[in-house]
């Protein structure tokens, strides 16, 4: 059975079970009836369904690490490319739309893995081969231009209807603003939260009507650029980016916020965040010849999104640290209790809001003293 997904062909070696067609001759991506278990068998009987001509060939199945809201495996043959196997956290499904995660990578087309099957709790791409970026990379200038460059080449991709219709940065948040409002989380600090959110969005609007048309401009982005969700391939000599679950429709600025936010990986503080002349670097190479931008101006806006890109990721994880507090009553049913210390990250976000003094003014002194007293600094 298939859905109306359509998939951009590539070349590929397997036959989709239960057709008689390749994924060559196909515009579908092939919908397989069947749930996946957490587990190496599981993973291997939905690849027989997947293609049974993996019967004749040899495969080693892993668990790749490092995903905070699903487990993934990888799936390594001898001589073909290699794929991955992505299981949804069940705890995340009102938190994000896994359809619209699949209908990203397929929009994404060159920019992400090619989607090749879904199945009932998430789909199988392929793995893209290269290095995963560490910390100290971004502090290397032709990867900072790289990165740079690629991100505003995903930024002018031409919008298509179906994507216009994803949530943006904002709806999202304020979604999940209204469960936690169902998580037993603190109704002071819940209401704190929300009022910071809508005085940095406020200042934001402010501030874009009253500048250049450029910064109102609403793009695709990737939304959760971070090392981790960046390829380095010597072999191209170019950088990809990985893991688009959390892409919409939004400001580009938001984008590029939220990367220098993640400068120091999970280590998220005032010493990791790129210096003025850094972020230049980065700006001149991310507009290259457009010399009508004011720079200085452009940095002024992306230093509000970055506050709220605090606010959005404290948020979420607030709200995951909520459902994993529930996830480990639950019995008899496999829920995804990823190691990640959520509630420490959210502390780390609004720590790191508080180092941005200077910006952290445009909220009324009564908001910034709730805020300190509700989420004390550490």
């Amino acid at each position: 059975m298939t859905d109306n997904l359509k998939i951009f062909s590539s070349p590929n070696i397997f036959n989709i079970a239960k057709t008689s067609f390749s994924f060559n001759d196909t515009p579908y991506i092939p919908n397989i009836d069947f749930t996946v278990l957490p587990d190496l068998n599981s993973c291997r009987n939905l690849l027989f369904m997947f293609s049974p001509s993996l019967y004749a060939i040899h495969m080693n199945i892993l668990p790749l690490h490092g995903g905070l809201s699903n487990q993934m495996f990888i799936v390594m043959f001898k001589t073909h490319r290699s794929l991955v196997v992505k299981i949804f956290d069940d705890s995340t499904k009102d938190l994000l739309s896994r359809e619209d995660e699949i209908r990203n990578m397929i929009f994404a087309d060159k920019f992400a893995c090619k989607v090749l099957a879904k199945f009932n709790n998430g789909f199988i791409y392929e793995y893209r081969i290269g290095e995963v970026l560490k910390v100290e990379h971004l502090y290397i200038w032709h990867i900072i231009q790289k990165i740079a460059t690629k991100m505003k080449k995903l930024h002018s991709l031409p919008l298509t209807p179906d994507v216009l219709t994803l949530d943006n940065i904002s709806t999202r948040t304020l979604k999940w603003l209204e469960l936690l409002k169902y998580s037993n989380f603190d109704e002071e600090k819940l209401d704190a939260l929300s009022s910071c959110f809508c005085a940095i969005e406020d200042k934001i609007n402010s501030f874009t009507d009253d500048n250049s048309p450029n910064l109102l401009r609403k793009t695709f982005i990737h939304g959760d650029i971070n090392v981790s969700n960046v390829v380095l391939d010597d072999v191209e000599e170019d950088v990809h980016f990985i893991d688009y679950e959390f892409s919409c429709v939004d400001s580009p600025m938001f984008d590029i916020a939220n990367h220098f936010c993640e400068y120091g990986g999970n280590d998220i503080s005032l010493k990791t965040f790129p210096l003025m002349e850094t972020r230049m670097f980065w700006y001149s190479h991310y507009f290259e010849e457009d010399i009508d931008v004011d720079l200085h101006k452009f940095d002024d806006a992306i230093m509000l999104y970055v506050l709220k890109s605090h606010i959005y990721w404290s948020v979420w994880s607030f709200l995951k640290n909520m459902r994993r507090k529930v996830q480990c009553e639950e019995q008899g049913k496999y829920v995804n209790l990823s190691t990640f210390d959520y509630e420490s990250y959210a502390t780390k976000r609004l720590q790191a809001l508080y180092d941005h003094d200077e910006y952290l003014k445009i909220l009324h002194v009564n908001l910034r003293n709730r805020l300190l007293k509700l989420f004390p600094t550490t």
